[in-house]
């Protein structure tokens, strides 16, 4: 596969073009000169190519993380490795021929840490001495001491008893691929809000999404949330499609998860009105109308009719009256001049 990257710069706003070409499931360790999260990899690029130093960049597919390096894979052969779930990019257009397969796997918090993780998170590694088969589920310590420890053992407000038996111990090893949903991971016994890391089965690597388990039930999926307006979501097509954000905070989970996660089951969804409406963005209009551009008229995006009864990734305002429809609005409960300053789209498995 090849990235072109535009970019302009200069007082003059010269442009120019640069192709990176793609190795699946590799990565270069041990020259990082900066690192980002960022949505789609074509940001990456993009920042790659306006950097003097970024001779390749590592891009985490799961975690969207950027990575910047200052060589490439001719200059350190032996830092250039397999590496599942990770994307590398250089400008030599025999790159592609160094992907590797989807059955390597990443065997410890170490290898994650050299390329290029350095968020303490929870994270999948395949540990490569104890016999397991499938997936160990770790917290990765990126920070202490150099980085790349995995914890095994934490304490600090007692909510856990560690008074167990036997089989408790030698048992609660693993989340499997066998949690396809968080209302699977809910059913399991997980009851505590937070990021999970789950297998759809069109994703073969998981998927980190944020679960709600006390609202209605439990097992929900977010795939979006509203609460301070310190994201943008007046969004391209691109951007949609991959996600942005901060599953912490403020987040659009992307179109291309939706799909699969959305494709294969049957799914709770609202407002009805919007129902089998094509998603439209501020630069691809599908919506139901022939002369306008609801997107760019209410400054979100959106599955727009003609235009919306709702608009939940419209314009953040920090008071609630904003102009006629184009705040964060669900027209049936407040009308279309106020705006909310809160708001979470969830999906869930129909039981």
């Amino acid at each position: 596969m090849e990235l072109m990257v535009q970019t302009c710069q200069g007082a003059k706003q010269e442009r120019s073009i640069e192709a990176f070409y793609l190795a699946e499931n590799r990565a270069l360790l041990n020259h990082v000169v900066q690192w980002k999260t960022v949505s789609p990899p074509l940001m990456c690029g993009r920042d790659c190519s306006m950097y003097e130093q970024c001779g390749s960049f590592n891009y985490h597919t799961k975690k969207r993380v950027c990575v910047l390096n200052n060589a490439n894979r001719a200059l350190s052969p032996d830092d250039f490795v397999e590496l599942q779930g990770s994307v590398y990019y250089d400008d030599n257009v025999n790159s592609p021929s160094f992907s590797a397969s989807n059955n390597e796997r990443v065997e410890s918090c170490l290898k994650m840490y050299q390329a290029g993780y350095r968020d303490n998170d929870i994270y999948i590694i395949f540990p490569i001495v104890t016999g397991l088969n499938d997936v160990t589920r770790v917290y990765c310590d990126m920070e202490t001491d150099g980085g790349g420890w995995i914890v095994f053992q934490r304490r600090h407000n007692g909510s856990v008893d560690f008074y167990r038996t036997w089989a408790e111990v030698f048992t609660k090893v693993s989340i499997i691929k066998s949690n396809s949903s968080c209302l699977m991971l809910y059913q399991a016994g997980y009851r505590a809000n937070g990021i999970c890391t789950i297998f759809p089965n069109s994703l073969i690597d998981g998927l980190d999404v944020y679960c709600d388990m006390e609202t209605d039930g439990g097992g929900w999926i977010v795939f979006q949330r509203r609460q301070d307006g310190t994201v943008d979501f007046y969004r391209n097509w691109t951007e949609y499609q991959s996600g942005f954000g901060d599953l912490q905070n403020e987040f659009w989970l992307g179109n291309d998860f939706l799909r699969d996660l959305t494709g294969s089951d049957q799914w709770l969804h609202s407002p009805s009105w919007h129902n089998g409406r094509s998603f439209t963005t501020k630069d691809q209009d599908n919506d139901g109308w022939v002369d306008r551009h609801c997107a760019n008229q209410y400054l979100g995006g959106w599955w727009y009719n003609k235009c919306h009864s709702a608009n939940l990734n419209g314009a953040y305002y920090q008071q609630a009256d904003a102009p006629f429809g184009q705040g964060i609005e669900w027209i049936a409960w407040k009308g279309r001049s106020y705006s909310l300053m809160k708001s979470s789209m969830k999906v869930r498995q129909v039981v």
